[in-house]
C-alpha cells in the first residue's frame, strides 16, 4: 500500500509530465524528505495516533465527566470570546471509542502511505493544514455547534491524494487510484447521511485544506522543498495557497 506512487520511463521519455520535465536528480529522488525526524519519532502518523490513543485514556482514567473534552472542543462561542488553541486541540479529542478507533485507522492507512512519499516534516504541514481548514469551515458554517475529532486532518490527506492526482497523473497507480477514489466516495456518502451526527463542514473544510496544502509541501518526490520553491510559478501556488488557508481561517474566527 505504501507503494502508491511510480514513475514510467521508455522509449526516450522521460516518463515525466510536463511540467516534471527533467528534475534536478539531487533533489528528486524517491519521494523521501531529506530532513529526518529522530529515530523515536521516525513516524510522524504513528506518533499522530499515539497523542490522539493518550490523550483520549488519559481523560478516560483519571477525569470525571470529560472536562478535557469541554475545554478543547470546536465550538464557536468560546474560540471568538479568544480560545484560539481549540481549533487545534478539537483534533486531538474524539467523542467515544468508535470515534477514535476510525480515526486512528485512517491515519494508519492514509497517514502513513502520503508519509512514506513525501517525508514526516510535509506530512506534518499536511496534516495541520487539512485539520485547521476543517476546524475553521466547521466554525464558520456551525458556530453554535461543538465538534472535536481528527476527521478533517484525514479529510486533508484525501484532498492532497486528489492534489497530487490532478498535478501529476503518474502519481497513483490505477489500482491505487481507484482504491482511493472508491474510499473518498464512501466517506462522503456516509458524511452526508442523514441522522450521522457528523459534521459535514469540518470534513469538506478538511478536504479543501488538504487540495490546497499540497500546493505548499508539493507532490511525492522533491527531497529538498527549498529547490522545489526556486522555480517561479512553485514558489507563487506555495504563497497563493498559504494565503487563502491562513485567510480562511482567519476570517472564520473574526468574519463570522
Amino acid at each position: 500500500m505504501k507503494q502508491w506512487f511510480r514513475y514510467e520511463s521508455g522509449g526516450g521519455q522521460s516518463g515525466y509530465p510536463e511540467w516534471l520535465q527533467d528534475p534536478p536528480p539531487d533533489h528528486y529522488r524517491s519521494g523521501k524528505s531529506g530532513i529526518q525526524l529522530p529515530p523515536w519519532l521516525s513516524s510522524a502518523a504513528y506518533v499522530l495516533i499515539a497523542i490522539n490513543v493518550a490523550v483520549y485514556v488519559i481523560e478516560a482514567l483519571f477525569f470525571a465527566g470529560r472536562p478535557l473534552l469541554v475545554a478543547g472542543w470546536n465550538f464557536g462561542p468560546a474560540i471568538r470570546a479568544g480560545e484560539y488553541y481549540r481549533l487545534v486541540t478539537s483534533m486531538f479529542l474524539h467523542g467515544d471509542v468508535m470515534h477514535l478507533a476510525m480515526n486512528g485507522l485512517a491515519i494508519y492507512v492514509l497517514g502513513t502511505m502520503v508519509e512514506s512519499s513525501i517525508g514526516p516534516w510535509r506530512f506534518l504541514v499536511l496534516y495541520f493544514a487539512g485539520g485547521l481548514a476543517g476546524s475553521a469551515a466547521s466554525l464558520y458554517f456551525m458556530p453554535n455547534v461543538a465538534s472535536v475529532g481528527a476527521s478533517g486532518a484525514v479529510f486533508g490527506l484525501f484532498g492532497y491524494l486528489l492534489y497530487t492526482r490532478w498535478r501529476n497523473p503518474l502519481a497513483l497507480s490505477p489500482a491505487v487510484s481507484q482504491w482511493v477514489k472508491t474510499l473518498l466516495i464512501v466517506n462522503i456518502v456516509i458524511t452526508i447521511l442523514p441522522g450521522t451526527n457528523i459534521d459535514i463542514w469540518g470534513h469538506f473544510g478538511g478536504l479543501a485544506g488538504g487540495f490546497l496544502a499540497g500546493n505548499i509541501v508539493g507532490t511525492p518526490g522533491w527531497t529538498n522543498s527549498f529547490a522545489r520553491m526556486r522555480r517561479p510559478q512553485e514558489l507563487g501556488r506555495a504563497i497563493l495557497a498559504a494565503l487563502v488557508l491562513v485567510i480562511g481561517i482567519l476570517f472564520s474566527i473574526f468574519g463570522g
